[in-house]
């Protein structure tokens, strides 16, 4: 049989309490979150042990800065003709880099 008791007790848990962007480093609190907040990442598919270690996830907190990552991302990635960045595979992304 098992005895209860009822005793008071403190836990301790890993809380978000804001977000910091990857280009800018502006900490925004979490109750104050901009509306342009963007997640993606980048990676490349070719043969090789650093295939798994390129997968890098971003979060960029407006468009400006959506574009610089972007752009860092697609500079990553040169040479690579199996990748994506975000949604974009990296032969697009490349003209959409060139493009704007």
């Amino acid at each position: 049989m098992k005895i209860t008791k009822e005793k008071q007790v403190t836990e301790f848990k890993t809380v978000t309490t804001g977000y910091k962007c990857d280009v800018c480093g502006k900490i925004h609190d979490k109750n104050s979150f901009p509306d342009e907040w963007h997640s993606f990442n980048h990676s490349h598919n070719e043969w090789g042990n650093d295939s798994i270690d390129s997968f890098e996830y971003h979060e960029v907190c407006s468009v400006e800065c959506y574009w610089v990552k972007f752009k860092e991302c697609v500079k990553d990635l040169d040479g690579r003709e199996s990748a994506q960045v975000g949604e974009f595979e990296i032969q697009f992304a490349r003209r959409l880099v060139n493009h704007l």
